[in-house]
C-alpha cells in the first residue's frame, strides 16, 4: 500500500480553469471527474476538454485519477479509450462490481494504470472482498456514501451514523487486504467543524484519507490525516527508548508510566514514515 493519498479533490473534467490550475492545489490527489459532475449531454466535450488539458500538464508528485462512467452506460468503453492514453495513476471505477473492474482491467493491460473501485451500493458493501481481488490492479477504494444511501433508501446526516457500519466494513476489508481506502466527501462546503470532526471519524476507523468536493476542505482533511507534533514527539520519544532497551535486551520497557510492546514501537516508526510522506519538518 504504497499510494499516499490524505486528500483527494473532485474537479469537473469539463471545468478548464480548475483543471488547468490543479497543480496549484494542495491535494495529494486529483479527481478528475467524468461522470456525475458532468452531464449526459456533455460526456463528449468533457473528454475533449480533458483531452486538450492533459497535453500541457507536466508531471508532478499530485496523484492523477480519473473516474470514469459505470459498465452499464454507453460511455465506459470510449472513456477509457481516452483516458488509458493520459500519463495518470489511477482510473476511479463509478458502480464498481467484480465484472466490471474485470471488463476495465482487460483494458489496461498495456498500461500502468491502476484501478480505484468506487463503493456506492448496498451489494458493492458486501461483496466488496471479490471486488478487491476481481483484478491486481486494484489498488484502493472510495466509498460513495451518497450512492450508497440512496440505494439503502435512508436519509444522509451529517453526523454519519447511518454509514458507520459500512464504513467500517470497508475500512477492516482494505485494511485486511493490503488496499487503501478513501473516504465519502463530506458534502457541506461551509461547515468545517463538522468536516473535521467527520475526517477524524474516518481516520479513527482505518480509512487512509477523504475524498474532498471543494478546494476550501483539503486543508483541514491532510491536517486531520497528518501526524500532529505531539504524537511525532511521541513516536520519537519511543524509538529512540526501544533502541535502548533492546541494547539492554528488554522486549518491553515503560515510557511515562505505560508499557511499550512491539506494536507501539511499529506505529511510532509508521508516525515517523507519514510525517516523512506529509513534508512535516520535526527535529
Amino acid at each position: 500500500m504504497d499510494t499516499y493519498i490524505r486528500s483527494a479533490l473532485f474537479i469537473p473534467a469539463n471545468n478548464p480553469g480548475m483543471v488547468q490550475s490543479n497543480e496549484l492545489l494542495e491535494a495529494d490527489a486529483i479527481i478528475f471527474d467524468l461522470e456525475d459532475a458532468i452531464s449526459i449531454n456533455q460526456k463528449d466535450s468533457a473528454r475533449f476538454l480533458l483531452d486538450e488539458a492533459f497535453q500541457f500538464f507536466e508531471k508532478t508528485d499530485v496523484v492523477r485519477i480519473v473516474r470514469i462512467n459505470p459498465l452499464e452506460t454507453p460511455f465506459f468503453y470510449d472513456d477509457i479509450a481516452l483516458v488509458k492514453k493520459f500519463d495518470i495513476d489511477f482510473i476511479m471505477l463509478a458502480k464498481a462490481s467484480v465484472e466490471s473492474v474485470k471488463q476495465l482491467a482487460q483494458e489496461l493491460v498495456d498500461t500502468n494504470i491502476k484501478i480505484i473501485a468506487l463503493i456506492e451500493s448496498a451489494y458493492a458493501v458486501i461483496d466488496i472482498e471479490n471486488i478487491l481481488k476481481a483484478s491486481s490492479l486494484v489498488k484502493g477504494i472510495l466509498f460513495g456514501a451518497e450512492d450508497f444511501a440512496l440505494d439503502m433508501q435512508i436519509v444522509r446526516t451529517k453526523k454519519s451514523d447511518e454509514i458507520l457500519v459500512a464504513r467500517q466494513h470497508l475500512a477492516i476489508t482494505c485494511k485486511a487486504l493490503n488496499v487503501f481506502a478513501l473516504d465519502t466527501p463530506f458534502t457541506d462546503v461551509e461547515d468545517f467543524e463538522m468536516l473535521v470532526a467527520d475526517t477524524m471519524k474516518a481516520r479513527n476507523f482505518g480509512f487512509s484519507g477523504k475524498a474532498c468536493i471543494n478546494p476550501r476542505q483539503v486543508n483541514y482533511v491532510n491536517e486531520v490525516f497528518s501526524p500532529s507534533l505531539e504524537e511525532i514527539t511521541y513516536a520519537l520519544e519511543v524509538i529512540e527508548s526501544a533502541t535502548k532497551a533492546q541494547l539492554e535486551g528488554l522486549g518491553v520497557f515503560s515510557l511515562h508510566g505505560k508499557m511499550v510492546d512491539a506494536p507501539i514501537i511499529n506505529r511510532a516508526k509508521l508516525t515517523i514514515e507519514n510525517a516523512k510522506k506529509a513534508g512535516i519538518k520535526y527535529e
